[in-house]
């Protein structure tokens, strides 16, 4: 029997970020094969980090030591029910900085909404990487901007606007 459903939303910029793994990918510069995909669940603001292993503690020292000093802490935080993110040191660590961890519906990824982004990841990777397979982390920068300053049809704004209040230049 499952539990009941709730619906998981967001009023404002850092109240509920979204994570995920994006990969495996070829192995690139620096032995990397993975991007850590980090979303603003209001302003669909993204953050792309290319790391080794798909492990709770690369996830949590990007969110820990990278993010929140890049962007500001967030109130919750949503993953998929994979192990990384349902191991006791993912809660805990979490926790103990004030950030409330938060799941996805078991067997239904698609209620996170980082998978939409990472559906634009792959587009990009084809577009960007098609030559050079092996050097894709030079090209998470531009893929990041890309995301963050293109233009929402259902919002009117870019992710950069909404997330930061200030309109992204040229």
């Amino acid at each position: 029997m499952e539990g009941q459903y709730q619906f998981v939303k967001s009023d404002h910029p850092r109240d509920l970020m979204t994570v995920d793994f994006f990969g495996s990918l070829p192995r690139s510069i620096g032995d990397v094969e993975y991007i850590f995909v980090v979303l603003d669940a209001y302003s669909k603001y993204v953050r792309l980090y290319a790391i080794e292993k798909e492990t709770t503690r690369a996830a949590l020292h990007r969110i820990l030591n990278k993010y929140i000093s890049e962007t500001r802490k967030p109130k919750r935080l949503l993953a998929d029910n994979s192990r990384q993110f349902t191991s006791p040191s993912w809660s805990r660590a979490l926790q103990e900085v004030g950030i409330q961890p938060v799941f996805c519906s078991i067997g239904h990824p698609q209620s996170n909404p980082t998978e939409r982004v990472m559906r634009e990841i792959g587009r990009l990777f084809r577009t960007l990487c098609s030559e050079s397979h092996t050097r894709w982390e030079k090209h998470l920068p531009k893929m990041e901007c890309y995301l963050n300053v293109t233009t929402h049809s259902s919002t009117g704004f870019s992710s950069y606007e909404l997330h930061s209040g200030v309109k992204p230049h040229d």
